[in-house]
C-alpha cells in the first residue's frame, strides 16, 4: 500500500526483515521548473539493513488518494503528469549494508509545457535475489520521494473550505479536535496557513495553529487542529482564517460546540440538594453550635 504525508517522510516497505528498511533523503521537492531549462538535484538512499541491496529506480506520476495526505502512484499519465521528464542516474546500484547511494535527478520540461503544477516520484526499489524463494522472500522494498513541481504562466490558484467541523457537538472534557476540508479546484498545489480562533460565551478566546499540509489540484484535504484544554464550559465558537497562493487569498469557516463538566456538575448538584434537603437540620444544629442551646 503506497501512503505518504506530504510533508513528512515517505515509506512504502514490504521489508523482508521487520527491522530492516530503507531510508530516503529529501522525502520530497518543491520545485520551481522553466519550460526547456533543465534542473538538477540530488536523492540520497541509505540501506539500513544488514545485507547488501542491490537497488533499480522506477519514475512514477502520483496523485491524491483519500482525503489524509495519502497519494496513489501510477505508471499511467495524469493529467499534471511529471515523470516523462526525469531522468536518473544511476538508474540502478547495489549499496552496501550501512552504506549509501547518492542518485542525480535531472528535469527537462519541454518548451511547450503546461502551466501549472506537474506532480512525480522516483521510487527505489530492491531487487530480490535470484536466490529468494516464496512469496514472502520475494517482497520487494520500496521508498520514494516526491516531486512537487509548477511550470509558471497563466495558472489557477483556487481553494475553498467545504465543511469545518469538530469530531463530536458536546464535550465533557477537552481536548477538542477540528477537521477542516479544503478543496483545491486550480491547477497547482497549495499549502494553507492559518489558524482556528475560539471564543467563549465567557469571553475565553484561544488560538489553535494549524498545520501547513500541501493540497493538489482536483483533491479535498484534511487539515486538522487540536485544541488541548481540558477544563471546558459553555458555548464555543470556532473560526478556520487560512490564507492560500501567491496573492494570500482567504479562507475562512466556521462551527460551534458546547462543553460542561457533567461529573462535577453533577456533585455539586448532589451537594445542593442535600443541603437543600437537610436544610432545617443544619440550620438547628447552626445554632445549637453559635448560642449553646
Amino acid at each position: 500500500m503506497l501512503l505518504t504525508a506530504l510533508t513528512a517522510a515517505f515509506a512504502i516497505i514490504h521489508a523482508q526483515q521487520a527491522n530492516n528498511g530503507l531510508r530516503v533523503s529529501p522525502t520530497n521537492f518543491n520545485l520551481n521548473l522553466t519550460p526547456g531549462q533543465a534542473t538538477t538535484n540530488t536523492i540520497t538512499v541509505d540501506n539500513m539493513t544488514d545485507q547488501t541491496v542491490d537497488i533499480q529506480t522506477l519514475l512514477r506520476n502520483f496523485t491524491a488518494q483519500g482525503e489524509e495526505g495519502g497519494v496513489n502512484l501510477t505508471a499511467q499519465d495524469t493529467t499534471f503528469s511529471l515523470a516523462d521528464w526525469i531522468t536518473v542516474t544511476p538508474q540502478s546500484a547495489v549499496i552496501a549494508p550501512g552504506d549509501s547511494q547518492a542518485f542525480t535527478f535531472t528535469i527537462n520540461p519541454p518548451l511547450n509545457a503546461e502551466p501549472g503544477g506537474h506532480f512525480g516520484s522516483i521510487v527505489f526499489a530492491t531487487i530480490p535475489p535470484p536466490s529468494a524463494k516464496g512469496v514472502g522472500a520475494a517482497l520487494s522494498e520500496q521508498i520514494a520521494s516526491l516531486i512537487l513541481a509548477e511550470i509558471p504562466g497563466n495558472v489557477k490558484e483556487q481553494a475553498s473550505v467545504i465543511s469545518f467541523t469538530t469530531d463530536k457537538n458536546f464535550y465533557e472534557f477537552g481536548p477538542v479536535n477540528f477537521i477542516a476540508r479544503v478543496e483545491n479546484t486550480g491547477s497547482v498545489h497549495i499549502q494553507p496557513s492559518g489558524e482556528v480562533e475560539v471564543t467563549g460565551m465567557f469571553g475565553q478566546h484561544f488560538d489553535v495553529p494549524v498545520e501547513n499540509l500541501n493540497i493538489l489540484p482536483d483533491a479535498v484535504r484534511q487539515i486538522p487542529s487540536v485544541l488541548n484544554k481540558h477544563f471546558l464550559f459553555g458555548k464555543y465558537d470556532a473560526y478556520f482564517i487560512g490564507v492560500y497562493g501567491t496573492k494570500n487569498q482567504q479562507l475562512s469557516a466556521s462551527t460551534q460546540f458546547y462543553a460542561f463538566p457533567l461529573r462535577y456538575g453533577l456533585i455539586i448538584l448532589i451537594v445542593f440538594l442535600l443541603l437543600f434537603l437537610f436544610r432545617k437540620r443544619l440550620g438547628k444544629a447552626l445554632k445549637t453550635i453559635l448560642t449553646g442551646k
